[in-house]
């Protein structure tokens, strides 16, 4: 009997793995704050905060291997010493490469590597702005379940680096977490 469930299960893991490949739509949320230390002075009053919808979708070429296109909603972060006040805005657009490790059928981790086309602006009440769009990197890691052959949920931890804004020229790391449905046509 038993070696009749292991090789049932054997034959049936493919099949649900197979189930999951092809495009897919995805929408999420993600919270996490922004490392404004660059801009920061003593007294200073910080708001790092990050709040977005992610919306995309991508393509699971096999149980290992996924591509990805996603929406980041715009995040505004503030910076204010006295009277004088500095915003970073940055929305974009991301590519990314997932690598899966399955553990069972339905549950897996992965890594994340992507290129992210970003709108970064920096702005103070002194009246200098500056948009620095350009591409950044980013790196993650998370937990996938696929609850049925359709719907799947999604959980990434996520650093972006945008590298050299403002009048600091400084580096501003985004962690977030994000929470994501997918689902599978």
């Amino acid at each position: 009997m038993l070696k009749k469930m292991v090789v049932a299960m054997v034959l049936a893991m493919p099949t649900l793995a197979l189930a999951q490949q092809g495009p897919y739509f995805s929408v999420g949320a993600a919270v996490g704050n922004t490392d404004l230390s660059d801009l920061e002075n003593p007294g200073s009053v910080t708001d790092d905060e990050v709040q977005r919808v992610v919306i995309g979708g991508g393509y699971q070429f096999n149980e290992n291997l996924a591509l990805e296109a996603v929406y980041l909603s715009n995040v505004e972060n503030t910076v204010e010493t006295g009277p004088f006040k500095q915003t970073l805005d940055h929305d974009g657009i991301q590519l990314s490469v997932l690598a899966y490790v399955p553990f069972t059928a339905q549950f897996s981790a992965f890594g994340k590597v992507s290129t992210n086309y970003l709108n970064v602006a920096y702005q103070d009440n002194a009246g200098f702005s500056l948009d620095d769009s350009g591409m950044h990197l980013g790196v993650g890691a998370g937990l996938a379940y696929q609850v049925s052959d359709q719907l799947g949920l999604r959980a990434t931890f996520e650093r972006l680096m945008i590298t050299d804004v403002g009048s600091s020229s400084g580096d501003f790391d985004v962690d977030q977490v994000a929470l994501a449905l997918n689902y599978s046509f």
